[in-house]
């Protein structure tokens, strides 16, 4: 394995208009929405932003684990993850400024071969 330092850049837009409290996110190839639950405002046409974080992070993972495997020739048939995040939700709905919304991430990983 060569390490080879490329640089990419990554485009997105993301629109609002119209949409109340739902985000329309184009990235390129695919459409993504980011919404709230009709309970809290939302349209609940996409997950909330957080969970849109943690998929991302658990999704970069899945991605980077299968890469390393495939690169030292391990088999692996599947690996399930598992992920949950500790919001403080008084900061994270905009109570406390300059506060931290995200205290914990936990993610397990399930290797199946």
């Amino acid at each position: 394995y060569e390490n080879q330092h490329t640089m990419s850049v990554l485009n997105i837009t993301v629109s609002g208009a119209g949409c109340g409290l739902m985000s329309a996110v184009d990235c390129g190839e695919h459409k993504v929405h980011v919404d709230y639950p009709v309970s809290q405002g939302g349209s609940g046409k996409g997950p909330n932003p957080m969970e849109t974080v943690l998929s991302a992070l658990v999704g970069c993972e899945q991605m980077t684990a299968m890469r390393v495997c495939q690169m030292m020739k391990i088999p692996v048939a599947n690996i399930e993850w598992s992920a949950t995040m500790k919001l403080n939700m008084e900061t994270a709905m905009g109570g406390c400024p300059a506060g931290q919304s995200c205290e914990a991430v936990h993610v397990t990983a399930k290797v199946t071969g």
